[in-house]
């Protein structure tokens, strides 16, 4: 039984969504992105993580968008006209992630995802699901779950940014 789960789960494919930061490529889960949009007017939060860009207004919910260019530390590249906020959920919550460039989508068979090397695990890398090869680079599939450390996450609730938050129905 356990040779049959293994083989399955050799013979998968995923779908992931490819993107650009700061010159690098990274990736999610189709299955979590929500939608793509153009860049629109980002408010500020005061007192927000400096990777908080701010929050936007979609269409009456407000989501707060992290820079990933900040929140890894790259320096801004790119052209302004092809930049996304990617909207992706997780963990019952929305957040827009600000990119250089969305590339597309495409499936990935999961023996070819690639285990990142025990030596460069370590707290500021648990955000990395895996490795994955996009058009003959390398890429890094974002475990969302961990993009905010915990104590981000926490400062975020603390700000009372509204789609950040749980609703209460």
């Amino acid at each position: 039984m356990v040779n049959k789960i293994e083989s399955a789960a050799l013979n998968s494919e995923i779908q992931i969504v490819a993107f650009m930061v700061g010159g690098e490529v990274f990736g999610v889960f189709i299955n979590s992105v929500k939608e793509i949009i153009k860049p629109t007017k980002i408010m500020p939060v005061p007192k927000a993580p400096v990777f908080i860009e701010g929050v936007i207004n979609l269409r009456g919910e407000v989501i707060p968008v992290v820079d990933l260019r900040n929140r890894f530390e790259f320096k801004k590249k790119g052209d302004i006209y092809s930049e996304r906020i990617i909207i992706v959920s997780f963990e019952r919550k929305k957040m827009g992630l600000y990119v250089d460039k969305v590339l597309e989508v495409f499936v990935q068979k999961t023996p070819n995802l690639l285990k990142i090397p025990s030596t460069l695990k370590s707290e500021e890398t648990v955000y990395i699901n895996a490795l994955f090869t996009y058009k003959g680079e390398l890429g890094i599939l974002l475990k969302l779950e961990d993009l905010l450390t915990s104590k981000e996450k926490l400062a975020l609730n603390k700000i009372k940014i509204g789609a950040y938050n749980d609703k209460k129905n």
